[in-house]
C-alpha cells in the first residue's frame, strides 16, 4: 500500500546516513501521492549538500507529474528561502545549478525573477546555468533580452556562450546587432554558439 510505503520513506528521512536520505528524496520525487510533497520540501532543509541537491532534482521531477500552481508556488517560496538564507558558501554553487534546472521547469514570473538574480552570482557556473535556463522562457523574450545581453561581455567565456545560446533560444531579434559584433570573440566556443 502506497500510504505505508510513504510513511516508511518519511521515517527514513531521519536516518544518519546521507546516502539513505538522498535515495529517499529520489523516491519521493517519483511518488504519485500528494502527501509526499511536504516531506520532499522538508528534505531541502537537510544539512548535507548532496541530499539537498537530490531534493531539488526530485522536486523538479515531482513537478513534471504534479504541475498544479499550488505546488509550484510552494516550491518557489522554498527555493527562494534556501537561496537567501543558506546559499552563502562557494560550495553551494552545485545546489544553485540544480535550482536553475528546476526553476526552468516552472514558467512563472517568480521563477524568472530567481533565475535573473542567479545570473549575478559570483560563480560563473551558476551564471551560466541561470542564463541557459532563462532561454526556455520564450514567452518572456521582450522582458529578458536586455538583461541577458549584458552577459555577452562577461569575463568568462562559458557565460558569454550561455548568454548567446539563451538569446538564440529566445529568438531575440533585437539582440542581432550586439551578437554580430561578437563574431570576433577570442573564444571558439562563443563563436560557435553565435553561428548556431
Amino acid at each position: 500500500d502506497e500510504g505505508s510505503i510513504l510513511e516508511h520513506l518519511v521515517f527514513l528521512l531521519s536516518d544518519d546516513h546521507p546516502n539513505i536520505r538522498k535515495q529517499v528524496a529520489c523516491a519521493l520525487g517519483q511518488a504519485h501521492d500528494p502527501a509526499a510533497f511536504p516531506a520532499l520540501l522538508l528534505v531541502l532543509d537537510d544539512s548535507n549538500p548532496i541530499v539537498q541537491r537530490a531534493a531539488v532534482t526530485a522536486i523538479g521531477r515531482y513537478l513534471t507529474t504534479h504541475p498544479e500552481t499550488t505546488y509550484r508556488d510552494q516550491v518557489l517560496e522554498k527555493l527562494r528561502e534556501v537561496l537567501e538564507t543558506r546559499c552563502r558558501r562557494y560550495e553551494d554553487g552545485l545546489l544553485k545549478i540544480e535550482m536553475c534546472q528546476t526553476l526552468e521547469q516552472i514558467q512563472m514570473d517568480k521563477s524568472r525573477g530567481l533565475l535573473l538574480k542567479l545570473t549575478n552570482d559570483f560563480d560563473f557556473d551558476v551564471r551560466k546555468a541561470a542564463l541557459l535556463a532563462l532561454g526556455a522562457f520564450q514567452q518572456d523574450c521582450a522582458v529578458l533580452t536586455v538583461p541577458i545581453m549584458k552577459f555577452v561581455n562577461d569575463v568568462h567565456w562559458s557565460v558569454r556562450e550561455a548568454a548567446v545560446t539563451s538569446l538564440g533560444l529566445l529568438g531575440a531579434e533585437q539582440a542581432e546587432p550586439v551578437l554580430l559584433e561578437m563574431l570576433d570573440d577570442h573564444d571558439i566556443a562563443v563563436r560557435k554558439a553565435l553561428l548556431l
